[in-house]
């Protein structure tokens, strides 16, 4: 029987009480809890699967004791290789988001009345250096409105809001549910590059540009996508300016998003699942 339960930040705390209390058959983590490392290999013990969500690697990601990593696509799963041990499996999955990028429906532009450039920010509403971004958009894109997408952000909503007195086109966006719908009306995506924002874009087919993004995973995600051709990367409101303008051409907009499209993998969670179904079956 496969049962479902809740893994919160506490899990490493609580992951023995947990596995007592449950008695998973599938454990499948975003990242590896090392306390399961502690399991014995045996026939009853639950098939562990860790789900990697950047397009980046840490040896801290790995231990011995996974059945399965999933990883979001080749390259990094080879980068990955001195870290998994021979007895694990490797698949290529994606990252898994949410079933509404399944769909490739016609483009809507939620606008209504002009075209638009999307900024996301991620759930929490994180970016940096915002009002000069929209600013130096606004410039460059004078007939664009800029729409930013704030999350569970009030004060950035609050802030977007108040850039909007002075231009109309500015738009501030709460928690909205219809991601996907925004991003493929959108002419092309500034996002802090979290694995899982970019792989949303990945699924929608629209271009990126990664406005600062911090050392790690989000640096090694934005390096990712701008060398595949999905992104570019601005480190400083100067190359900001420069990518802006280069973003003015339609063809390259159209040559980063058929790189967008040749990575895109919308249906990671069904495959990861499927996958871990299967192995179990096996057992």
């Amino acid at each position: 029987m496969i049962r479902k339960f809740p893994f919160t930040k506490y899990f490493r705390d609580y992951s023995d009480t947990l596995l007592e209390q449950y008695h998973p058959d599938i454990v499948l983590q975003l990242f590896p809890d090392h306390s399961l490392a502690r399991l014995i290999r045996q026939w009853n013990r639950p098939y562990i699967g860790v789900v990697l969500t950047d397009y980046s690697i840490h040896g801290n990601w790995f231990h011995d004791n996974v059945d399965t990593y999933f990883f979001a696509h080749e390259e990094i799963s080879e980068i990955a290789r001195p870290f998994v041990s021979a007895q694990a499996e490797v698949v290529i999955s994606g990252i898994p988001i949410r079933p509404q990028f399944h769909i490739q429906d016609s483009p809507q532009n939620l606008s209504k009345n002009r075209p638009y450039i999307l900024f996301a920010t991620g759930g929490r509403g994180v970016f940096p250096h915002l009002r000069r971004a929209i600013l130096i958009a606004r410039r460059v894109f004078p007939n664009h409105a800029v729409y930013v997408m704030c999350g569970r952000n009030e004060v950035m909503l609050h802030q977007v809001k108040g850039f909007a007195v002075n231009d109309p086109g500015i738009h501030g966006l709460p928690f909205v549910n219809n991601v996907s719908s925004w991003l493929r009306g959108a002419s092309f995506a500034v996002i802090k590059p979290g694995g899982v924002t970019v792989s949303e874009c990945l699924a929608s087919h629209y271009p990126m540009v990664m406005y600062h993004p911090q050392q790690g995973q989000e640096a090694n995600n934005a390096a990712f996508m701008k060398r595949i051709g999905a992104a570019d990367i601005a480190r400083n409101s100067e190359e900001f300016y420069t990518i802006l303008e280069r973003m003015k051409s339609s063809s390259q907009r159209t040559e980063m998003a058929f790189a967008c499209a040749t990575v895109a993998r919308p249906d990671a969670a069904k495959r990861i699942v499927e996958h871990a179904l299967q192995r179990l079956k096996i057992r």
